[in-house]
């Protein structure tokens, strides 16, 4: 076998420098796609979660089948009721829950009727495939009569897909 020792690269002919099979560490950030909305995505009553669907989504495509998925979710509502109104997001991958627990990532309940709460959350999952796949936000309230979960205007809601090579 025999090393090769360049200091430069150039296309030839204006055409691009392509490596064929080049295979990321171990690690290694892949991609990252991000979206992100302060319009109104509606106002849910309900004890189970409701995907928002495309007011916040992320259409993304796996390099790798191997990679796992960093995938972050930011959410503010403003959560209306009494007493203690709280809200809860979760991670929706075409259509199916990915945290799958009753309160998603963990809620934010307030203390008096009618106040904001943000809510973050993380979660790591297998790609498993190459096609493309979509990721949106799911939400919910307390879900009883009265109380509310707004996702209104002016407030920051935002998902982060990054593919790592494993």
């Amino acid at each position: 076998m025999s090393t090769l020792y360049v200091d430069n690269l150039q296309p030839n002919l204006g055409s691009q420098v392509e490596i064929p099979d080049l295979k990321p560490l171990a690690g290694s950030v892949v991609q990252v796609k991000q979206s992100q909305t302060s319009a109104s995505l509606g106002t849910y009553v309900t004890t189970s979660f409701v995907d928002v669907g495309s007011g916040l989504q992320v259409v993304f495509t796996p390099l790798y089948a191997t990679s796992k998925l960093l995938v972050t979710l930011h959410a503010q509502a403003y959560n209306t009721g009494s007493p203690n109104p709280y809200s809860a997001f979760t991670i929706f991958r075409d259509g199916v829950d990915q945290v799958s627990t009753s309160y998603g990532f963990g809620y934010m309940q307030v203390i008096d009727k009618d106040n904001a709460s943000i809510t973050s959350g993380n979660i790591y999952i297998d790609a498993n495939s190459t096609t493309q796949t979509v990721f949106t936000m799911g939400v919910r309230s307390n879900g009883t009569t009265g109380y509310t979960a707004n996702l209104n205007g002016n407030m920051q809601r935002s998902i982060t897909v990054m593919e790592i090579a494993q």
